[in-house]
């Protein structure tokens, strides 16, 4: 019942209660922003990292399913063409705005290389770096320096700012978004992103002195893939509320199952629908302050006639009958005792029908929050067995991969065999070659033997003959 309450009267409470109860721990391969392949290059394999290191999660104090939120946030990555879930979903906000390029010029703050290709087709394009022992407005390798809380350029020069993850560094973050709004044509857009924790209030790292000294809050911490820029900002739910005056729109991947996965859209007075494709504005709804916190990306899938998720209820009808029935509880007057003033009270028709619609609507959204959480029960079960099924496939790869190698070694070894038998056989050859050889020249060694023996004997046989022929003579 107080998750419908909430619901009824409060949509950024409900942001603020509902991010602080954690995520669900569905992990994605494909995301809303994602549903129809990456919006830079139409992939659609994506790799998942690890990029929360465990001392930048110290520091910024982030619990397991925030430092999951960050992860997917800066982790989730096309294969393709590597752009972080973050970076995609300004992209995909450049396409959900239906941007004419042709017609308008860009300023792109701290470049982001993969996002200069979709601003290429832009009637002018300046992207700026940031040096500070450099002088403002110099070159830096195809970069203009520039410092976001004290920009060069002159008033109403551009049509579109775009920045990421650079509040969370400047030392005024209040005069950076100034900046940006005094560059801004008439009815300009900036489209940004910050690192937020909707359950938390902006916070203050960092403090710079007048004098140039710096004074650390709290113990440092740093962003980027080499732990450069220092962080003066940790933005919260607060930040939301303080922008909600400027803020036109706010395009969340998936609220519900990461509220980090955001960009912020902030419209100059006097937007020209005609900066627009077709002469029409961007599809998706126009949101009063109240509402934006808890808009989705996936009712731009819808088309420009869907409403927001939830609409803003009259607080004031629920207000007016929880005071009647709670006056009713202790009047000493009570239904069927007569009472002139409660049979009024009873006859007011259309106060009778809005209380029944809040109950009715109150008792559907509590059919609808159980529902969701058997849902979310069920999805952790089906999660549950699909690590299970993972882990046996990953075991299975292993095991096809050893056999794989296996196999390749055995016919390694079978082809040695193989040649090793065809020297053997080849050997055998000219051994029985080489034997039939001997047998001949055996054969004919024995024939000569033989025939030797013959002559032995006809000489033996002479030399009887001729010793009895000696011993007649000498007789003689």
């Amino acid at each position: 019942m107080w998750l419908g309450r909430l619901l009824l009267r409060s949509p950024i409470g409900f942001a603020r209660a509902f991010a602080s109860l954690g995520p669900s721990d569905r992990r994605r391969l494909r995301t809303r922003t994602d549903l129809l392949g990456c919006p830079a290059c139409g992939g659609r394999e994506f790799l998942r990292h690890r990029v929360i290191h465990t001392e930048l999660a110290s520091s910024w104090r982030l619990n397991q399913w925030e430092r999951e939120w960050f992860d997917e946030r800066e982790g989730h990555v096309c294969r393709n063409c590597e752009m972080s879930m973050r970076v995609r979903s300004i992209a995909w906000t450049i396409r959900a705005l239906n941007l004419n390029f042709a017609e308008i010029d860009v300023l792109h703050i701290n470049q982001i290389n993969n996002l200069s290709p979709l601003l290429s087709d832009a009637r002018s394009l300046c992207e700026t770096g940031f040096n500070p022992q450099v002088e403002p407005g110099a070159d830096l390798g195809g970069l203009l320096n520039q410092d976001l809380c004290n920009l060069t350029f002159p008033d109403q020069t551009y049509d579109l700012v775009i920045h990421s993850e650079t509040l969370e560094h400047v030392s005024d973050y209040r005069r950076a978004l100034a900046e940006v709004t005094r560059v801004l044509k008439p009815g300009g857009l900036q489209i940004y992103t910050v690192p937020l924790l909707h359950n938390r209030r902006t916070a203050q790292r960092v403090r710079y002195r007048g004098d140039g000294t710096v004074e650390h809050r709290r113990p440092p911490s740093f962003h980027g893939l080499e732990a450069e820029d220092l962080v003066v900002w940790e933005f919260g739910g607060s930040f939301i509320r303080e922008r909600s005056g400027s803020i036109h729109r706010i395009f969340y991947d998936d609220f519900f199952s990461n509220p980090t996965i955001f960009t912020v859209v902030e419209r100059g007075v006097g937007w020209d629908p005609r900066k627009t494709r077709n002469g029409r504005e961007s599809r998706g709804t126009s949101l009063q302050p109240d509402e934006i916190s808890i808009f989705r990306a996936s009712s731009m899938h819808q088309g420009p006639s869907r409403k927001p998720w939830i609409e803003p209820l009259d607080t004031e009808a629920d207000e007016r009958e929880e005071q009647s029935r709670k006056s009713l509880s202790t009047r000493e007057d009570r239904p069927g005792s007569g009472s002139l003033d409660w049979q009024e009270h009873r006859q007011d028709d259309s106060w009778h029908v809005r209380s029944h619609q809040v109950r009715a609507l109150r008792r559907e959204i509590s059919k609808q929050a159980a529902a969701y959480s058997t849902l979310e029960n069920g999805y952790r079960n089906t999660r549950a067995h699909s690590d299970l099924l993972e882990g046996e496939c990953r075991r299975l790869e292993d095991y096809s991969r050893r056999l794989e190698s296996t196999t390749a070694s055995l016919r390694g070894e079978i082809e040695d065999a193989r040649s090793a038998l065809a020297g053997a056989g080849q050997h055998a050859q000219q051994l029985e070659r080489e034997l039939e050889a001997r047998d001949l020249v055996y054969t004919r060694l024995e024939t000569a033997y033989k025939e030797l023996q013959e002559y032995i004997s006809r000489l033996e046989f002479q030399l009887q003959s001729r010793n009895a022929e000696f011993s007649d003579l000498v007789d003689w």
